[in-house]
């Protein structure tokens, strides 16, 4: 691989073969004794970073939005950029996303004892994006059990915690189109309520419930590519020469 600059006397050439070796010749093929060593080795660096610019893997542009734990039901669209095709060639497209939620009950009864059994409180978080329909559901495992002891103060209040679900979400390259180009896009999330409860299952002072729930999302939108040549290696080539030969018509 041969790469031409401008030095004295005429043209430099840096030559770069195997895993790298480097040469400057003037224009009659003699070695160029006269260009200071500090200069010869920073031609040689940018020659070296177009090299290796050129045979360089795959490179990731990564972008993340994570909403409020929002009282459901609730909405909002998060705004992501596309992937510029100036900057490669895209060969993957994923999303990681994250939903999360809780619940909470305020339970009103008398002064006996009492408990409240849960089948479901907390919320489910939709996410829609090109090629992708993914849902989380916020909520405990099973049966959750809120206990209030004899003479205890009503209302009482009990919360859920909060509760997460992750899926990774590869994305087919025939929906790639719908994530690349100028601009940005959008990802609507969704969130909505999740309570379920079995009356018959109430027992003790009982007298009512009140439940809210919370739910929100976090996105992270991955874009892999391989990078054009290296361009700004290259420039950096060509501003080396052209410092040099301002300092040696200075000079």
């Amino acid at each position: 691989m041969l790469y031409k600059t401008l030095g004295p006397g005429g043209a430099v050439y840096v030559q770069c073969a195997g895993p790298f070796s480097s040469h400057l010749t003037n224009r009659n093929g003699g070695n160029m004794m006269n260009i200071p060593s500090s200069f010869k080795k920073a031609l040689i660096g940018a020659a070296f970073a177009v090299v290796s610019a050129g045979s360089a893997g795959a490179a990731t542009i990564v972008q993340e939005q994570v909403t409020p734990n929002g009282l459901a039901p609730w909405g909002t669209n998060l705004t992501f950029n596309k992937f510029n095709p100036s900057l490669g060639t895209l060969t993957g497209v994923q999303i990681d996303f994250k939903g999360f939620g809780s619940g909470s009950a305020q339970v009103t009864h008398g002064p006996g004892a009492g408990s409240l059994s849960m089948d479901q409180l907390g919320s489910t978080t939709q996410i829609t994006a090109p090629g992708l329909i993914a849902v989380s559901e916020n909520d405990f495992v099973g049966t959750q059990v809120f206990l209030w002891a004899a003479g205890s103060s009503s209302p009482t209040d009990f919360d859920t915690g909060i509760f997460s679900q992750n899926t990774l979400n590869v994305i087919g390259s025939g929906f790639w189109g719908g994530y690349t180009g100028l601009g940005t896009f959008d990802i609507p999330v969704d969130v909505k309520e999740l309570v379920t409860w079995d009356p018959s299952k109430v027992t003790g002072d009982f007298g009512s419930a009140v439940f809210k729930t919370y739910g929100g999302a976090d996105v992270k939108l991955t874009y892999t590519y391989v990078p054009e040549p290296g361009s700004l290696a290259l420039l950096a080539l060509g501003g080396l020469a052209a410092g040099f030969v301002r300092r040696q018509r200075k000079a």
